[in-house]
C-alpha cells in the first residue's frame, strides 16, 4: 500500500508538472502573439504616417512649381538633389514588402516570376491604386524635370551613379 501511495504521489507530481508547462506554453504564446500584433500595429501606422508625409511633399512640390511658373521665374520647377534623394527613399520605403504587408503564408522566401528565390533581397508591393499614384506624381514631379533640365548638376540620377 505504502508502494501505491509513492507512486500516486509521483503520479501527482508529474500531473502538476504538466499543468505548469502547459501555463507556462500558453503565457509564452500569448506573450508571442502581443508582440506580433504590436509589430504588426506600429509597422502599419509607421506606413500610414510616411504615405501621408510622402503625399504632403509632393503637394508642396506641385504647388511651389505651379507659383513659381506663375511668377514667370521658370519653366520647370527642379527639386535640388537631397530633396529627390529623401522622395526617392521614402518611395522605395512605401512600396517595399516586408513581412507585415505580404500575403497570408507568405513570410518565407518568396519565389521571383523566373522562378529563382529571393529572401531578404528588395521585393517590391504590388502597385496599387495609392502607390500607382504616387508613382505618377514621383515621376512628374521629381524626375521628369530633373532630366529634362539644362544643368547637368541638377540630374536626379546623379547622386545614385
Amino acid at each position: 500500500q505504502q508502494n501505491k501511495k509513492q507512486l500516486s504521489a509521483v503520479e501527482i507530481a508529474a500531473q502538476q508538472r504538466k499543468i505548469r508547462q502547459q501555463r507556462q506554453l500558453q503565457s509564452s504564446s500569448a506573450i508571442k502573439i502581443q508582440s506580433l500584433y504590436r509589430a504588426y500595429a506600429s509597422n502599419s501606422a509607421l506606413r500610414d504616417s510616411q504615405g501621408e508625409l510622402f503625399d504632403r511633399r509632393l503637394s508642396d512640390l506641385a504647388t511651389l512649381g505651379a507659383l513659381l511658373t506663375k511668377a514667370g521665374s521658370c519653366a520647370d520647377y527642379v527639386p535640388p538633389p537631397a530633396t529627390v534623394t529623401v522622395l526617392s527613399v521614402q518611395l522605395l520605403y512605401l512600396t517595399r514588402r516586408t513581412k507585415w504587408n505580404r500575403r497570408r503564408g507568405d513570410l518565407g522566401s518568396t519565389t521571383t516570376s523566373a522562378g529563382s528565390t529571393a529572401s531578404g533581397n528588395l521585393m517590391l508591393l504590388p502597385l496599387d491604386s495609392t502607390n500607382m499614384t504616387r508613382l505618377a506624381k514621383y515621376l512628374t514631379l521629381v524626375i521628369l524635370p530633373g532630366m529634362t533640365a539644362d544643368d547637368d548638376n541638377m540630374d536626379p540620377l546623379l547622386p545614385w551613379l
